[in-house]
């Protein structure tokens, strides 16, 4: 039987956003994007407060990161009956399919409430168009009672153009998607672990910063040229059809890059003081604000 004192204790922090990840980053990759620690416990007892969507994306990657680099990952969890409000984290986490996809089992018997959410999905992008189509769209659909394939068709575009990305530039064909909605707005959440924007960047642009790269990714024409697809109309199609219309948000993270752009504020680019191992695009979109196309019948005439 293993010894778990060979095993080097990573506490989550009590309230998990994306503030605060930085510094549980920092515990388990170094500056060159390796792991740290060969062998490491994830101790879920000090995630006592709250941990936002994107967290969970967050947290989900980071393990998946390590496990596919060769780390051995437990968790050390607190008792099930600690965790007895409807809003911890641990029950919030179990709902959403966090410890079924971890651990293969969840925690608890039923759900601690009725959450609207776009359970937790660990996503071949090489299955993603079967995904956008026959899940997350109907998801969508469901919580706005709309059809948005056809009242706001630059939904579909974009993420079909984000799972492309992904697909030909992070050198993984794994990540996870999550969304949530709430009154009058959603927050959808994707993520892999591959090698970066900022390392496709420097390809072109090798004295940039990860946060310069980013920007430069975000450029309307620009391209790394990486395949023979990507010509440049990518990122900033996203920022424009998404955060623009719906006065949203988009906020990415990429190794040591943050770059956040809204429709009414100029974007705000930082470097992190460590890595996010891979890419994480986070959006915030205002369901009020959708603008729709009202007869989505008439179509075009020739």
């Amino acid at each position: 039987m293993e010894n778990n004192s060979d095993y080097v204790t990573i506490p989550l922090p009590e309230r998990f956003n994306k503030n605060t990840m930085y510094g549980f980053f920092s515990q388990i990759i170094d500056d060159n994007g390796n792991p740290i620690h060969k062998k490491v416990m994830l101790d879920f007892k000090t995630l006592t407060k709250f941990i936002e969507p994107a967290g969970i994306c967050v947290l989900l990657n980071a393990t998946s990161w390590m496990q596919a680099n060769g780390v051995d990952v437990l968790c050390d969890l607190p008792e099930t009956g600690t965790c007895g409000s409807k809003t911890h984290p641990i029950r919030y986490l179990d709902d959403v399919n966090f410890f079924d996809i971890f651990l293969g089992e969840k925690l608890f018997q039923s759900p601690s409430t009725q959450r609207r959410v776009l359970p937790l999905t660990l996503l071949k992008f090489s299955d993603s168009f079967q995904f956008l189509d026959t899940i997350l769209i109907p998801q969508v659909n469901s919580w706005l009672s709309m059809d948005i394939k056809n009242q706001f068709p630059e939904f579909e575009m974009c993420f079909g153009e984000i799972f492309n990305n992904i697909r030909d530039h992070s050198g993984v064909d794994t990540g996870c998607v999550f969304a949530q909605h709430y009154k009058d707005y959603f927050m959808l959440s994707v993520s892999d672990f591959g090698v970066g924007i900022p390392f496709n960047v420097r390809k072109v642009a090798p004295d940039t910063t990860d946060g310069e790269a980013i920007t430069m990714a975000l450029q309307e024409g620009f391209s790394t040229k990486s395949t023979p697809k990507n010509r440049g109309a990518g990122l900033d199609n996203i920022i424009a059809n998404i955060a623009g219309p719906t006065g949203g948000s988009v906020t990415i993270h990429s190794l040591k890059g943050f770059v956040r752009c809204s429709a009414t504020d100029a974007p705000v680019v930082r470097n992190q003081s460590a890595p996010y191992p891979g890419t994480m695009i986070d959006f915030v979109i205002k369901t009020d604000n959708i603008p729709l196309i009202v007869d989505a019948e008439e179509g075009f005439e020739w």
